[in-house]
């Protein structure tokens, strides 16, 4: 037993091992909201211009309100912050869902998603990078906030479908969006279907 506890190292810590499992599926749910945020950019305006600025909506926000966030933070709970960040997410990722599946997204409303989304992604990155220091196992918290690092930055590298899934179905379209928080842990990854206009 003591042997495949050391093999695990710090991953047998259950805190960790759980923050760590969510944190990553949390990431890949984001990298694959921005794939198909960007796909839909691209579906709706066949310009390079608006899949930039939509691009552009999303990370711009993030990087100016990122820093006041973590101000805010540092004066809240991190648990019910990283829960009411969570539920934001949730809820714009829900609302994109809904206005996509009842083809009523415009690449102008996919642009103001897109900046909501910026907004709350920048107040939800400040507790993503704190929340190590509350799970890390004692004294090992330089080699949690590595593996946290790692995790995150390989997530980026996962292969994401990319719509149309096959030249059979031309309508069929993955719009990925992140699902909500259980007891505060990061988010889940969830997929929603949803049947596009049908091409001419």
């Amino acid at each position: 037993m003591s042997t495949l506890i050391s093999r695990l190292g710090i991953f047998s810590d259950r805190n960790y091992a759980l923050y760590a499992l969510g944190n990553t599926v949390s990431a890949l749910g984001m990298w694959a909201q921005r794939i198909g945020v960007g796909w839909l950019s691209w579906d709706l305006s066949h310009s390079a211009t608006w899949v930039g600025l939509v691009s552009l909506a999303q990370f711009l926000p993030l990087i100016f309100f990122a820093p006041l966030f973590g101000g805010l933070l540092d004066r809240c709970d991190p648990k019910r912050y990283a829960i009411v960040t969570n539920l934001i997410l949730t809820a714009l990722a829900v609302v994109l869902y809904v206005v996509t599946a009842l083809h009523a997204l415009t690449i102008d409303v996919l642009c103001g998603l897109g900046i909501l989304l910026g907004i709350a992604n920048g107040a939800y990155h400040p507790v993503r990078l704190s929340l190590v220091n509350e799970v890390a196992p004692p004294g090992k918290l330089s080699q949690a906030i590595a593996t946290n690092s790692i995790l995150y930055n390989l997530s980026r590298s996962m292969p994401f479908p990319t719509p149309p899934l096959s030249t059979r179905w031309q309508s069929l379209k993955f719009v990925p969006f992140s699902a909500g928080p259980a007891a505060g842990s990061p988010t889940n990854l969830s997929r929603a279907l949803n049947m596009s206009r049908a091409t001419a």
